[in-house]
């Protein structure tokens, strides 16, 4: 080989190798970029992984608390393991403390409520008493004061008989009470 023809080689040569380092030096480069951004992420990964399972004896303790508060929501809402049975159950109260002060329940109807919070459900009933004003006013009080806690949401009140052979008036009232109840087997979730 000449020393013409070597330096062509040469030439050619030193040409391939820096278009070979134009071309290749960027995706190289892009490479060696995602490389370091993906172990970068997984340092971080790792990282709150280990702050995580660090604080996870914190995260218990919260967590027994929490649950701690919602056992003890258990006597002021109503005992019911659906919607069903607390709607019945909260009728059932309202008919026995009508009973203890003297009114007569006549009607008692359950109401379409999805209003929920967290387990919580909450449960509507609306009902028909009869009685004096006494014994309509205890049953009342006795319902919103004890437990499980009952709400009085809307209430109408009607004279039966105005003027009737009767000496005592019987008042007719139509109540809406909800209570809430708890989601002991997660139907609502």
């Amino acid at each position: 080989m000449t020393a013409r023809e070597w330096r062509l080689v040469r030439g050619a040569g030193l040409i391939l190798a820096v278009a070979l380092l134009v071309r290749g030096v960027p995706v190289v480069a892009s490479r060696i970029d995602g490389w370091h951004q993906r172990a970068t992420a997984r340092v971080a990964l790792a990282a709150r992984a280990r702050a995580e399972l660090a604080d996870a004896e914190r995260l218990e303790e919260v967590a027994l608390t929490a649950r701690s508060r919602f056992d003890s929501l258990a006597p002021r809402v109503v005992a019911a393991g659906s919607r069903a049975e607390a709607q019945a159950a909260l009728g059932m109260l309202v008919e026995h403390q009508a009973r203890q002060h003297r009114a007569r329940l006549v009607e008692s109807r359950p109401i379409p409520d999805s209003v929920r919070a967290g387990r919580l459900a909450r449960v509507t009933l609306q009902v028909v008493l009869e009685s004096d004003l006494p014994g309509l006013v205890g049953t009342l009080r006795a319902l919103e004061a004890g437990d499980p806690v009952i709400e009085l949401r809307a209430l109408r009140l009607e004279v039966a008989a105005p003027g009737g052979p009767s000496p005592v008036e019987v008042i007719v009232a139509e109540a809406t009470l909800t209570g809430w109840s708890a989601d002991v087997r997660g139907e609502g979730k």
